[in-house]
């Protein structure tokens, strides 16, 4: 299983010219994806700009490789375009099979961060569609048990949200935030993933 269909978008080029970007329209809007050849490098919510987009992928990748920005893939062996095509697909879809399917088989992730960030993210990547986490339990299974806050700022300030399932992450008193695209879009993402959750969340929404 290669994905979920093809595409609806526009690909374009990076700067040096060793990442490609994509948009593609899925739950709640219009996704921005960007990919290089060590893997995916930013996958950005509805409600991202254009030219912020673009400034935030220039930023990653201008982040020196080497362990104090520790990585997620390790050799340049992928094509931008396929993955970016595939993981399009795969969001145009998301649903139930769709997260299973993400989850046993993940794209490679190109993760730039600081080695605590990247390991939170690493351990996020671990959580199967269906649960859900408090920042409190994910900052002690990154190994950091007291990093609650710490663990919450990995949350914003991840790169690759669904690839980093953040909307799986919840305050220990209720749903939590989910970047510029808001609480109605957390919510859905879990349903989509036939998440159970209180419903007095959707209130909040």
């Amino acid at each position: 299983m290669k994905g979920f269909g093809g595409y609806n978008g526009s690909m374009g080029s990076g700067s040096p010219r060793e990442w490609r970007t994509l948009e593609v329209r899925g739950p709640g809007g219009v996704w921005r994806l960007a990919a290089g050849p060590f893997g995916m490098l930013r996958l950005a919510l509805p409600g991202t700009g254009k030219r912020r987009f673009l400034e935030e992928c220039e930023r990653l990748w201008a982040v020196p490789r080497g362990e104090g920005a520790a990585r997620g893939a390790g050799r340049r062996t992928h094509d931008p375009e396929v993955l970016c095509a595939e993981v399009a697909g795969w969001i145009r879809e998301w649903g139930p099979e769709a997260a299973a399917y993400w989850h046993a088989c993940p794209p490679p992730l190109d993760l730039r961060g600081s080695p605590f960030r990247v390991r939170v993210w690493k351990t996020l990547r671990l959580l199967p569609p269906g649960r859900l986490i408090t920042y409190r339990e994910l900052a002690e299974r990154a190994g950091a048990p007291g990093a609650a806050r710490a663990a919450g700022t990995a949350m914003r300030k991840n790169p690759l949200p669904l690839l980093v399932p953040c909307h799986r992450v919840v305050a220990a008193s209720g749903p939590g935030r989910f970047g510029t695209a808001g609480l109605p879009l957390k919510l859905r993402l879990l349903r989509l993933e036939g998440t159970p959750f209180p419903e007095r969340w959707s209130e909040r929404a």
